[in-house]
């Protein structure tokens, strides 16, 4: 036996387009009309996603205590300022990321701001870093080995109070040179290059 409501979605919004006089005048037609905008809404945005924050440099204030801020600063692809959630300086973004770019292979930063959080499932959370932003990719297990492997040592250990030191502590975070990072990349990549044309 057919069902006679058995139909394509197509047929299905040409049957709701022919029949809008009918649907207007149903009691709960407003609040078709809101779901129905909110589904769109959640599906263009699904299909459009907004592009990832970029990264802008970090923050290169001197706080009153005279240590560097140092908090890694992201904003929208087209904002030309940012400002910093831990000191509240605002910076030119461009000028930011130059001056960062120019210190930077001397600057330590976490695992998380120099590869990104490439792990999770979510597009609009997923990011490569520093190390994308500069075209220098690094997938997260590699950069696991290396760590594991002691091929890159950690320069600085950021406190849970935001203050870089030396010295570890409990809950401090390693900080690695950019540096270090990117030596260590272009060394590995041209052993690879050289085994493979071999």
């Amino acid at each position: 036996m057919s069902n006679k409501w058995t139909t394509s979605t197509a047929a299905l919004a040409r049957h709701l387009a022919k029949n809008t006089h009918i649907i207007a005048r149903h009691p709960h037609a407003s609040q078709l009309h809101t779901y129905i905008t909110q589904l769109i809404h959640t599906i263009e945005h699904t299909i459009n996603r907004p592009p990832p924050p970029r990264f802008c440099g970090q923050c290169d204030t001197t706080t009153p205590t005279g240590h560097l801020c140092g908090h890694a600063l992201y904003a929208p692809r087209e904002h030309t300022e940012t400002t910093c959630p831990h000191c509240h300086t605002t910076h030119h973004i461009d000028q930011l990321y130059q001056r960062t770019l120019d210190a930077a292979e001397h600057l330590a930063f976490t695992r998380e701001t120099l590869i990104g959080n490439q792990r999770t499932h979510d597009a609009e959370l997923y990011s490569e870093g520093l190390m994308g932003e500069l075209d220098e990719f690094v997938h997260w297990q590699a950069f696991n080995r290396w760590v594991r492997e002691r091929k890159l040592l950690p320069a600085m250990w950021l406190q849970p109070n935001g203050q870089h030191t030396h010295t570890p502590s409990p809950g401090a975070r390693p900080e690695y040179r950019l540096g270090d990072l990117r030596y260590l990349r272009r060394t590995t990549k041209h052993q690879n290059d050289k085994t493979t044309s071999l």
